[in-house]
């Protein structure tokens, strides 16, 4: 057996892909994440295509307001991977995502359990919206939120999964649809949790397939 005692390895362009720090650990470059901040209260942020694996966008709000703006623009026929999380509120919080920022009459299908505020039930819902809409709870308790979403970029795939939980207590599952092939999906939109407002929401969005 040989051994091979080096530094770092580069990589084509001469960037140090693997290093070993003083006590012999490694840092692997490309397992490393880049972080970029933006302000989800300015809908007129410009758009940044999120394309790498390596890249998170991390969108922050703290406007006392509903609505956070993911001004993203993604790639067609991907996978992303969506964290959100709000402070406590003014009112119960129902999150609706609008693609590209619009809504689309009559074109989203939502196949989603939610939690039943009088008995703990958990119910199905079938629903058809202008946009992706999840209810955690049917009533109107839960004012903080946690929420985990992958979706699909489409054009003939546009998909929706998510899992959802606020202070109800209650926790809603589920997928939706965007029916409409004919569109495509080109940047993520807002996120709107009416009648919700808080000063302090956050998401982070990434590439993941």
């Amino acid at each position: 057996m040989s051994n091979i005692r080096v530094d770092n390895i580069r990589g084509h362009n001469s960037i140090n892909q693997i290093t070993l720090n003083s006590s012999g650990r490694p840092t692997i470059q490309n397992l490393q994440v880049n972080l970029i901040c933006r302000n989800g209260a300015d809908s007129s942020l410009p758009l940044i295509t999120l394309s790498s694996y390596n890249d998170v966008h991390l969108y922050t709000s703290n406007e006392n307001n509903s609505l956070i703006y993911l001004r993203t623009s993604l790639v067609s026929n991907s996978l992303y991977e969506l964290w959100i999380i709000s402070a406590p509120g003014s009112s119960n919080v129902d999150p609706g995502f609008y693609p590209n920022g619009s809504s689309y009459s009559g074109e989203f299908t939502q196949s989603y359990r939610a939690t039943n505020d009088a008995n703990n039930a958990f119910d199905r819902r079938l629903e058809t919206l202008e946009r992706f809409w999840f209810d955690h709870q049917g009533g109107g308790s839960g004012n903080v939120l946690m929420e985990h979403v992958i979706c699909s970029t489409g054009p003939t795939n546009k998909y929706m999964q998510f899992e959802g939980a606020d202070n109800g207590p209650s926790l809603s599952t589920g997928y939706g649809r965007w029916t409409n092939d004919s569109r495509t999906w080109d940047w993520f939109g807002y996120i709107n949790f009416a009648p919700h407002s808080s000063s302090f929401k956050r998401a982070a969005i990434r590439r993941i397939g």
